[in-house]
């Protein structure tokens, strides 16, 4: 027990004296709050006199420390978290504190000072309130391992409650509670801290944990969350790189493949034999179960001095021992085709080869056109890959090209340089000649020599008559559309009756000479003959005979058939003829005849003329003797042709020209009635 001195003791009683009447009041004694939340300290002067401030202090003591007021004095500082409840107090001077922490658990009391005291150090407060003690509970906090934990391996939790050290808190597993290891109170009786131990899995990537308090009440009670993906790690098993078939000269992109793994932003780092460095931002792919696969890409191009290096991709996550995946490279080269270096006749077999070096497992495929072709032996050894192709030539081949092509870069393919046949074919041309006129009035023909059908088009033309050399006349060359040639070379000789031989002599390509002779005289036109052509005239020659045979054989059956028609007609002319006769009046004694008076009183008048070959004939009824007063007629004898049915009218104009017995005469008696007759004359 403390004594005071005398002197403290009567201090004491002026005190007390002096203060009778007046109060400051904190009327909660004891307040409880919760971290992170606000507060409100009650203090409440009796009286507004004295004038002067009012200042709020923590703790008691040496301990004791400005915490906050209108003016603080000297080196005192505010809490910047504070402010009075209530703007420009006069007697209700209660403070908010925001966001409280565990650390403002403490006394706090409220004192008042009058004018004539607030700037003396050490002076006494006027009046002091009985204190008010805040307690604040901290929520729980929950801390993992400051790296993260491969699946697989055990990791620990701290759930931490700061402000107390009765506190108990439970774990939640998802909604699983979890037992904890550790209960641990020695945090100076201010603090409560709990542990579990966990095996994650890759499943718990998606798992949460909590920690978890009853608080203040039992309905509210706090807690802390903590996702086990944030300190776990799924490291994937070696890395799948892809080695492709590179070829030389591409540009090409490497991947390293990394499955199942978590978190994605794993850091993969490429090495070319220790000498060089590559870190890639790779690209994640999410899985169902919260897991990733991630691919890395390094692009390059292809050099020669890169077949054989060691290419490595690692990854891993800081703090864990990283996985990696190499491969050897293999570089191969670009396809070289070779063919035939001379020329090649058709019908002969070329061979072609194909190499491609870095590779003794590469497969060459060959084209023609865009056509594949099979057949080619494939030969490898330790640094490259042969096929050899062997293919038979044809005249149609002249237009071909061949080429061979490898794999290339993730499945495509690198083909060759094309080989054009056309380089080293050889077509050799075929040569005829033909005779293309007769002799003319100065005993000359025209031969031509026709070559046709060869390749290259490098040809030379001579005549030879009777193995002299003749000069040709014209030359002219053409290209077919299978790429060959044709040519022509015309040549006038004169003609005699001595048998001479002709010939077109071609040399092609420098050394090769085809050739085709003739054999002529001074015979029929177009009697050439030798050989080819000889045979050829005389099929034509056989052929003109035929068709002058057949045509004479249809002039023999046109020329029967018209004399049998003419026959036929003649037979039913003579019938109708008889039939007509038959039917003449017995007991007329004189025959009627159709009369011309006309030319009857022409002839009367004596105007008939002395050209007209018409003959008259008197024609007498049938009487004894002509009596005076009968009208006398005369017919006109004319020639007749028996046709049938044949009109009057047209008579007259026909009758002049034929030879006939018989005439048409017109008869008139006074009775002035007409008959008509057939007269024989």
């Amino acid at each position: 027990m403390r004594w005071l001195s005398p002197l403290g003791i009567f201090l004491n009683l002026l005190w007390m004296c002096r203060c009778q009447g007046y109060n400051v009041s904190q009327p909660q004694g004891r307040v409880e709050a919760l971290e992170r939340s606000n507060v409100t300290l009650v203090c409440v002067l009796s009286s507004e006199t004295p004038l002067g401030p009012v200042r709020w202090y923590k703790g008691a003591g040496s301990e004791r420390t400005h915490f906050y007021s209108a003016l603080p004095k000297g080196g005192d500082k505010n809490d910047p978290r504070v402010n009075w409840t209530m703007e420009n107090p006069t007697v209700n001077y209660s403070i908010t504190i925001r966001d409280l922490r565990v650390s403002d658990t403490e006394e706090y009391y409220c004192e008042k000072y009058t004018k004539a005291d607030e700037n003396k150090p050490n002076a006494p407060p006027y009046a002091t309130g009985p204190g008010v003690t805040l307690t604040v509970r901290g929520v729980p906090i929950i801390t993992g391992p400051a790296s993260r934990v491969k699946v697989g391996n055990d990791l620990n939790l701290t759930c931490e409650v700061n402000g107390a050290s009765n506190i108990t808190v439970k774990w939640f597993k998802d909604e699983q509670e979890v037992t904890p290891e550790l209960r641990d109170t020695s945090g100076g009786g201010k603090s409560s801290r709990s542990v579990i131990r966990l095996t994650p899995k890759i499943q718990d990537i998606k798992s949460v944990i909590r920690c978890q308090e009853s608080g203040l009440s039992a309905q509210n009670p706090l807690e802390d969350k903590f996702h086990l993906k944030d300190v776990i790690a799924v490291l994937p098993g070696v890395p799948v790189i892809e080695n492709p078939k590179l070829v030389l000269g591409d540009l090409v992109n490497m991947t390293c493949k990394l499955s199942l793994v978590y978190p994605k932003d794993i850091k993969v780092t490429w090495t070319w034999d220790k000498t060089f460095e590559s870190s890639q931002s790779p690209h994640a792919e999410e899985h169902e179960d919260g897991t990733f696969t991630v691919t890395s890409v390094l692009s390059f191009t292809v050099k020669e001095d890169m077949r054989g290096t060691r290419l490595t991709c690692q990854a891993g996550y800081e703090g864990l021992t990283p996985v990696s995946g190499a491969v050897t490279l293999g570089v191969r080269g670009p396809p070289s085709i070779k063919g035939p270096q001379n020329r090649v006749d058709t019908g002969q077999t070329v061979s072609f080869t194909c190499e491609s070096l870095g590779d003794q497992d590469t497969s060459i495929t060959w084209l023609k056109g865009e056509t594949t072709v099979s057949g080619g032996q494939k030969m490898s050894w330790s640094n490259g890959t042969r096929s050899e192709l062997k293919m038979t030539l044809y005249k149609n081949d002249v237009k071909s090209r061949i080429y061979c092509q490898i794999l290339g870069y993730r499945g495509g393919s690198v083909p060759s340089d094309a080989l054009n046949f056309s380089t080293f074919i050889l077509v050799k041309p075929e040569v005829t000649i033909q005779k293309t006129s007769a002799e003319d009035s100065h005993n000359s023909s025209s031969f031509y020599c026709k070559i046709s059908g060869f390749y290259p088009d490098d040809i030379k033309v001579i005549w030879l008559l009777e193995g002299q050399t003749l000069n040709a006349t014209l030359f002219n060359r053409s290209e077919n559309l299978d790429g060959t040639f044709t040519a022509f070379t015309l040549i006038d000789v004169n003609v005699t009756n001595e048998v001479k031989q002709l010939n077109c002599v071609v040399t092609h390509m420098g050394n090769h000479n085809v050739s085709h002779s003739v054999e002529f005289a001074k015979r029929s036109s177009g009697d050439v003959s030798d050989g080819s052509s000889g045979s050829g005239l005389k099929i034509n020659i056989h052929i003109v005979i035929g068709v002058l045979v057949a045509f004479v054989i249809l002039c023999v059956i046109f020329t029967v058939f018209l004399y049998c028609r003419k026959t036929s007609q003649r037979k039913k002319a003579s019938k109708k003829k008889s039939d007509s006769n038959n039917d003449v009046n017995t007991n007329t004694e004189v025959e009627y005849a159709t009369l011309d008076l006309h030319n009857l009183q022409n002839a009367n008048k004596g105007q008939r003329s002395a050209t007209e070959p018409t003959e008259y004939a008197e024609v007498y009824c049938n009487r004894s003797k002509q009596n005076q007063n009968e009208e006398v007629t005369y017919a006109s004898v004319v020639n007749l042709r028996a046709k049938p049915k044949t009109d009057r009218s047209q008579a007259g104009s026909t009758l002049q020209e034929e030879n006939t017995e018989y005439a048409a005469v017109n008869f008139k008696r006074k009775t002035k009635r007409l008959q008509d007759s057939m007269l024989y004359y």
